[in-house]
């Protein structure tokens, strides 16, 4: 179970990572949300409405991590990942609360697959 427990709590840190400056982070969010957008095949209205949720939800998640002292390239210790662990679930159920009334069903499947390919990937660089 305890090995367990970070690879579970890293699973909460989807499309998190603390950047290394802002002018960087903003750049990359941008990027990701346009490469999301087309993933999803996105409305002009939906692009709108979904931009601002995603962004918002990272820098929620960034600023979870930052505030428990975790770092990019670090590996964070169960104590932080404890920490971190319901603020980030709630920040993510909010995102996607949210990202459901703009989405159509086969939309937010594809969203959750984003996710979880994201959080394999954060995992792969943890093992």
């Amino acid at each position: 179970m305890t090995r367990k427990l970070p690879t579970l709590l890293f699973a909460l840190l989807a499309s998190v990572a603390v950047p290394i400056t802002t002018a960087k982070a903003n750049s990359l969010d941008k990027a990701q949300i346009e490469a999301m957008g087309e993933r999803l095949n996105l409305t002009e209205a939906q692009r709108v409405s979904t931009t601002p949720i995603i962004s918002e939800g990272v820098t929620e998640r960034r600023a979870i991590l930052k505030d428990a002292g975790i770092e990019r390239g670090k590996k964070p210790t169960l104590s932080q990942w404890l920490q971190v662990r319901e603020p980030m679930r709630k920040s993510q159920a909010e995102t996607e609360r949210r990202l459901s009334e703009v989405l159509n069903q086969q939309q937010m499947a594809e969203y959750r697959q984003i996710v979880k390919e994201f959080r394999e990937k954060i995992r792969s660089q943890y093992k």
